[in-house]
């Protein structure tokens, strides 16, 4: 019945706009604040069909992938966050936890031949090589080298400042924890290395840090041995917050598909998902991870585990400087993904029908008032005729 398909329908559009809202979706996508058709190197972002997942009516970079800035549509989210979490759940039937699996799996990719050979392509160097495309929007060493003074000195103004304000007592806590005059002194990054090693050994060997926060000795000392710096894993760590997935170049998960050894295999052998798979999952979790990170629309939370063993996931949707999107518990599930894809298919094509009704409800109601006030304008009529007879005999 009309009535039931009401009620369908009511439920469709709740969690339609609860999915928007709490993934910071666009309804049918769009290029965001920047409108332009220019990515952030300045290559063409054209509308066409995206490259990995086979994501359609979007704007998509010369390599393939969406765009810089572009804001997912309803679909592009449902499809995204099927084929990453499908993905998951089959090699999570398998034993197989294919989050741990994925560093291991672009390391085999880095060291494989069809990749070693992209990066001597002239595609490659343009976009990474010196002075690439890329490397212009990211921290190297050279750049990182002239940030450090700079950097090292405000901070130890910060902490300084901190304990002016607060005291002798807490100047004396930030001076056990961290030398604020050779942190000042910092001017390069190997100066820097040696200057978090030793912070490491001094903020590990605390008596206030060991017993108010021993989670943290155990992430500075792992294994019962301080954690160690060097220039490559400081540089790594800086890239992992300014890395630049170049729009004209391959990017590394493209390669999975091609590399021997990236399918997920279960302890007896067999193929639980095949590379090309693998490079699906990739693909979605790029997009709902990173691309849905810089554009304040993250999909796919990430799991944390403490030395306790403990879970915890960061939050979802829209994650800027002034917000903080949701917890991921108010994250859809699968279930809920597919009913809202389903609904997507067939509501829709009920809305003339629905709206039709409802303007018709309202059609009715009009010519109702209408009708009142007809007959209350003829009333009115006939007392202000009366009124005028009356005054009119009395005047003779």
């Amino acid at each position: 019945t009309l009535s039931k398909v009401k009620n369908n329908t009511t439920k469709f559009v709740d969690s339609y706009e609860d999915f928007m809202r709490v993934y910071n979706l666009n309804v049918n996508g769009g290029r965001g604040s920047s409108r332009s058709d220019k990515n952030t190197d300045g290559t063409p972002a054209k509308p066409g069909t995206e490259k990995g997942l086979g994501l359609t009516n979007v704007y998509v970079s010369p390599n393939g992938l969406l765009s810089d800035g572009w804001v997912f549509s309803v679909k592009n989210a449902i499809d995204i966050i099927s084929v990453y979490y499908e993905s998951l759940n089959k090699a999570e039937a398998a034993g197989i936890d294919l989050e741990e699996k994925y560093d291991d799996i672009i390391n085999t990719v880095k060291n494989g031949d069809p990749y070693k050979n992209y990066q001597n392509t002239d595609e490659y160097k343009a976009a990474y090589g010196e002075n690439g495309s890329a490397e212009k929007h990211m921290i190297g060493k050279e750049k990182l080298n002239k940030m450090i003074p700079t950097v090292a000195k405000y901070l130890a103004l910060v902490l300084g400042d901190v304990g002016n304000i607060m005291g002798p007592a807490s100047m004396s806590i930030v001076n056990g924890l961290i030398d604020v005059e050779a942190l000042s002194n910092v001017s390069d990054l190997e100066e820097l290395v040696v200057f978090a090693n030793a912070t490491v050994q001094k903020i590990a060997d605390n008596g206030l840090i060991t017993s108010m926060a021993p989670a943290l000795v155990d992430v500075l000392k792992p294994d019962g041995n301080y954690l160690t710096f060097t220039e490559e894993s400081l540089l790594d760590l800086i890239a992992q917050f300014s890395y630049y997935v170049s729009p004209s170049a391959r990017p590394i998960f493209d390669f999975i598909a091609e590399t021997d050894g990236c399918d997920i295999v279960d302890g007896s052998g067999n193929v639980v998902l095949t590379a090309a798979e693998v490079q699906r999952f990739a693909y979605a979790r790029y997009y709902g991870k990173t691309h849905g990170a810089n554009i304040g629309s993250v999909l796919i939370p990430t799991k944390s585990v403490d030395a306790e063993g403990n879970e915890t996931y960061s939050n979802i949707g829209q994650i800027t400087m002034n917000d903080t999107g949701y917890p991921a518990s108010f994250a859809f599930t699968l279930e809920e993904i597919y009913a809202l894809d389903a609904g997507m298919s067939y509501i829709p094509q009920l809305y003339p029908v629905l709206a039709a009704r409802r303007y018709l409800y309202v059609f009715a109601g009009i010519c109702a008032l209408c009708m009142m006030l007809f007959y209350q304008f003829l009333r009115r009529e006939d007392e202000t005729r009366d009124e005028m007879i009356v005054q009119g005999g009395g005047m003779q």
